[in-house]
């Protein structure tokens, strides 16, 4: 059903941070923003494939700076 397989994203998704988060190593870069609007079924212009060439929701990552 669909609150099983959601119920089962969740625990998965709860499992990769308490994984992630139990890190030393972890950075801000590993928790980098979700586009939400990009997961399958979150929002329905998300079916076309231009909707993906929006650079206002799907940004590229941040670049690191040089030291002056």
């Amino acid at each position: 059903s669909l609150s099983e397989r959601l119920q089962y994203l969740d625990d998965r998704v709860a499992d990769y941070m308490n994984e992630l988060l139990s890190c030393n190593e972890v950075t801000p870069r590993h928790l980098s923003p979700l586009p939400i609007l990009g997961v399958p079924h979150f929002w329905a212009k998300n079916a076309d494939a231009d909707f993906y060439k929006d650079a206002y929701v799907f940004r590229s990552g941040r670049r690191k700076q040089g030291k002056s």
